[in-house]
Parts: C-alpha cells; sequence; structure tokens
C-alpha cells in the first residue's frame, strides 16, 4: 500500500506501487538477486553476507539487518519501519528516494556509498559510520547521532533537524549548505575550515566560537 504523508520540501519520497503483494517469509537474501514490489514483515536477515543485491519499491515494517553485509546493494523506492540495520555494513551502496523510520541503525557503516532523497526519522543512529559517500538530498529528523562518524562525506544541502550531534565527527565533511539548526552539537568535532557555508543557529555560534578558543567578554567584564 502506497502511504502518503507530508514530506519535506526537496526530498523525493519512495514511489511505492499500489497493492503490493505481502511476503512474511523473508530469512534469507541471495546475492546479485533483484526484490521487487513487495510488503515485508519482519524479515529476519541478521548476519547475513549477500553482494550486489537489488532492493526495488520495497516496503519493510520490522525485521532485522543486524550484522549484514550488503556489498554493492543497490536500493531505489524503499521504505523501512522500525527496521533494525545495526552494525550493518553497506558497502559502495546506492540509494535513491528511501525513508527510515524508527529504525535502529547503531553502528550502521556506510563507506563509500551514492545516496540521493534519503530521510531519517526517529532514528537510533548512534555511532553511525558514514565515511568518504556522497548525499545529495539528505535529511536526518529527530535522530539519535551521538558519537558518528561523516568523515570525507559531501553532505552539502543535508539537514540536520533536532537531532543530537553530541560528539559526532565532521572532520573532513563537506558542509556547504547543511542546516544544523536546532540540533545539540555539544562535544562535535570539526575543523573550522569543514564549516565554510553551514547554516547554525545563534546558540550553536557560541558553541563553536568556544569550540575553536576564542573567548567571548562583554565590554564591561
Amino acid at each position: 500500500m502506497n502511504r502518503k504523508s507530508r514530506r519535506p520540501a526537496g526530498i523525493e519520497p519512495p514511489q511505492l506501487a499500489p497493492d503490493m503483494p505481502a511476503v512474511d517469509d523473508i530469512a534469507e537474501l541471495e546475492a546479485r538477486a533483484s526484490y521487487t514490489q513487495q510488503v515485508w514483515a519482519a524479515p529476519q536477515c541478521a548476519a547475513q553476507s549477500a553482494e550486489d543485491v537489488s532492493f526495488d519499491q520495497l516496503d519493510v515494517r520490522g525485521g532485522s539487518f543486524n550484522a549484514a553485509e550488503l556489498p554493492l546493494l543497490q536500493m531505489a523506492d524503499c521504505r523501512f519501519d522500525t527496521t533494525d540495520f545495526a552494525s550493518c555494513a553497506l558497502e559502495k551502496a546506492y540509494v535513491r528516494r528511501a525513508e527510515f523510520v524508527g529504525c535502529r541503525l547503531v553502528g550502521l557503516q556506510i563507506g563509500n556509498a551514492d545516496l540521493a532523497d534519503v530521510r531519517f526519522v526517529r532514528c537510533n543512529a548512534r555511532l553511525l559510520r558514514c565515511w568518504e559517500s556522497t548525499a545529495k538530498s539528505l535529511r536526518f529528523e529527530h535522530c539519535a547521532l551521538q558519537e558518528a562518524s561523516f568523515d570525507g562525506s559531501d553532505l552539502s544541502g543535508a539537514v540536520f533537524a533536532h537531532c543530537d550531534l553530541s560528539g559526532a565527527d565532521f572532520r573532513n565533511a563537506k558542509l556547504k549548505g547543511a542546516d544544523l539548526r536546532g540540533s545539540t552539537i555539544a562535544g562535535i568535532k570539526l575543523n573550522s575550515r569543514d564549516l565554510v557555508g553551514t547554516i547554525i543557529d545563534p546558540g550553536q555560534a557560541l558553541e563553536l566560537i568556544q569550540l575553536f578558543g576564542v573567548v567571548v567578554r562583554s565590554e564591561e567584564e
């Protein structure tokens, strides 16, 4: 069933076919297999290894890909609701129009990936590792991203709305046009050059000034 909801401007939502068949016995992924136009009910694919798998128009509800290794995953028009991707490895993934809602992404590894129109909502993504990846139209909303790392990734224009970025590492990431307003940034790690073009709120500005060792005092002090 195609679920319609209001989504932020600039993010193209997944296009799901109506009346897709439900499949409730997904327990093994095959290398180079293609899975298309299905509703998955609680798939149990934890700790699996499958290369060059294709997900196209999948509506996944619950289930687990915990500690799975899915190199060269190709994903388009997919939605995941309360699915477990903790410690999953997605090396060189290609993702278009994907939505993750209430998912467990603790320690998820995304390396050398190509992402576009990807939205994360109310996800636990502590210790996320998104390295050397390119992301276009990327949005995190109300997500826990403590100690996440985006080393070497292009996050130009990405939005982090009301997220906890405590201790997150943005060193060597491209942040031009990225919007961090409303998010907690205590202990954030970045270089001054990485901040060029980043959008922040006044409270965050004061915190970043202190991060770089600048002492702010009124004239009377």
